[in-house]
């Protein structure tokens, strides 16, 4: 593949090319049918690739560092996202991008940022056909379209396909993401008292209950026809449209302002109900999952691959788990500092005694989940040093969830809040300390994020990780992750509450340095635990969940 998009990058009149870990929709693909693994081996979801006529460089972010060194090696070189733009003006003089990868707002940024290179773009991907989307209605929770009317007042293109689901209310079984990939035009009806849809899409579409009258799916080519024939003007969002979809459309004029993002990351009370089932939900099988893997993992029989699929056996045994929000990430020893590690079905990692990370989230009917915990596994005492960098980012995790602030925070208060213990032993992490979550749907929710970046302002309603790390490279990775949603206080004030349970291990902390004030909130948690996912354990794991739980001295 790579000496033919070489010989199309040639032809173009250019010296090289850009390409994203995006499809057609502007959304995140299967991994094996993606341009950017078949070029470089990298298997991340986050990543530029520079494909020059003799060499490549592949640009990513402090969570994937090591794992691109290792997938790239004797392929492209791997750099950090910094170092993009200079790279691109000291290596290429004509830069190709595929329209299709990119969205009409990156479009206007990319030409100024990257001069004085030329940026042309030009179709160089074939994107793979999505594979059949089984849809099903999903309940209103307290939404109504009623609430969007005044968007809808002319034909408006929706291209994102959380957006597009949540104004349908319809989900799909697709893997990871269960939202409609498609290209929606919706328009208000006043004779039916809400929004019309004509949806694109390039799959087959298997209905698993009937859809309601005001939404039509329809084959992509039929759909522009239909589209471009019937509507004279059409209204595009920038930020989300695809600049090659917009080809189909000259007569698109810009939707502004268009906030559908802000405003569904802040849940009604109805949504934030279910997320607190699907929670109990996720629990249950993620205790009996740590119980498993401390009592029978470690035998030298189970990769960490089989244990991420011990984990999926014991999700089902609801009926209302639908997949996982996102690939697990299993990683035993050393590959736990790979902070995206996943494990292959082929792979030869067997789970040993010693540190073990896991990394995992559910799709449930009205939830979406995400919980990280590290733990020392077999008899022997666990490394004193693991220990302590496990205890420092308890203490940060514990922070963060205690934690009441003004209204108007941003989120980057809260990362600075995470990283104080950590900070303090000269100790950090290269990610964010937390995203948004959305309810069936994306477990990276925009534009709620805690990091240095971010200057969203927490409001109650909003569902958000708290995940603080440290990776020692070469010996272990430490994440601990609950989520938790945003709540008021008192009147000026907010605080969190948390939403996922499942018991820290108990040998890992180390009281002194947590301090009273931490002890007494961990203590609360775990009673939480204990009290909320017995009922639904057996009598072995039960008494196993006591001893973990069991409260500290204050």
């Amino acid at each position: 593949m790579l000496e033919s998009f070489r010989k199309k990058i040639c032809d173009s009149g250019a010296d090289s090319a850009l390409v994203f870990r995006t499809n057609q929709f502007l959304q995140i693909p299967r991994l094996s049918d993606h341009p950017m693994h078949k070029l470089s081996g990298f298997t991340g979801s986050s990543g530029t690739l520079w494909v020059g006529l003799e060499d490549i460089a592949l640009f990513t972010d402090g969570r994937y560092l090591l794992q691109a060194e290792k997938e790239c090696k004797d392929r492209a070189c791997v750099y950090e996202y910094d170092a993009l733009y200079h790279h691109i003006q000291s290596h290429s003089r004509v830069v190709l991008i595929d329209p299709w990868q990119v969205s009409k707002e990156q479009e206007e940024t990319m030409c100024v940022q990257y001069a004085p290179c030329e940026v042309r773009f030009k179709k160089l991907f074939s994107f793979t056909q999505e594979p059949a989307q089984t849809l099903f209605n999903l309940p209103a929770l307290g939404r109504s379209s009623q609430s969007w009317k005044k968007w809808f007042q002319h034909p408006i293109l929706v291209c994102n396909s959380q957006d597009l689901s949540f104004l349908c209310r319809l989900g799909t079984k697709n893997t990871f993401l269960p939202t409609l990939q498609g290209y929606g035009l919706g328009w208000w009806d006043n004779a039916l008292q809400g929004i019309q849809w004509l949806i694109g899409v390039d799959a087959p579409i298997i209905e698993k209950e009937s859809l309601p009258p005001s939404i039509t799916c329809l084959p992509l080519e039929r759909w522009k026809r239909i589209v471009t024939e019937k509507f004279s003007k059409v209204y595009y969002i920038p930020k989300q449209t695809p600049l090659g979809l917009l080809e189909w459309f000259p007569q698109g004029y810009v939707m502004e302002p268009w906030n559908l993002q802000e405003k569904r990351c802040i849940k009604t009370q109805e949504e934030l109900d279910a997320i607190r089932q699907a929670h109990i939900l996720e629990g249950v099988a993620f205790t009996r999952f740590l119980y498993w893997i401390e009592t029978q993992g470690v035998t030298g029989n189970f990769t960490e691959y089989d244990a991420s699929v011990q984990l999926e056996i014991f999700r089902r045994d609801s009926p209302y788990y639908q997949g996982p929000s996102f690939p697990t990430i299993s990683a035993a020893g050393p590959f736990g500092a790979m902070i995206h590690y996943i494990p292959l079905p082929e792979g030869k990692n067997y789970i040993q005694n010693g540190p073990y990370l896991i990394d995992a989230g559910g799709q449930y009917y009205w939830g979406t989940t995400d919980m990280t915990r590290s733990v020392w596994l077999g008899l022997e005492t666990p490394d004193s040093l693991y220990q302590e960098d496990y205890t420092q980012v308890l203490q940060g995790h514990i922070d963060v969830a205690m934690g009441t602030f003004p209204k108007g925070t941003n989120g980057c208060v809260l990362d600075t809040l995470a990283r104080n213990a950590l900070w303090g032993a000269h100790k950090n992490y290269e990610h964010a300390t937390g995203h948004g979550v959305g309810i069936f749907s994306n477990v990276h929710e925009g534009p709620i994020q805690l990091s240095a970046h971010s200057r969203t302002p927490l409001e109650p309603g909003m569902v958000l990780s708290n995940e603080p790390g440290y990776y020692r490279k070469g010996f272990w990775g430490i994440r601990l992750e609950n989520l938790f949603s945003v709540e008021t206080d008192q009147q000026e004030w907010l605080r969190l509450s948390v939403l996922s349970l499942a018991p820290f291990q108990r040998r890992l902390i180390q009281p002194k340095i947590l301090g009273k004030q931490r002890i007494s909130w961990l203590n609360s948690y775990h009673q939480k635990v204990f009290e909320t996912l017995s009922p639904y354990l057996s009598s072995e794991i039960t008494l196993w969940l006591q001893i973990q739980t069991r409260p500290y001295d204050v």
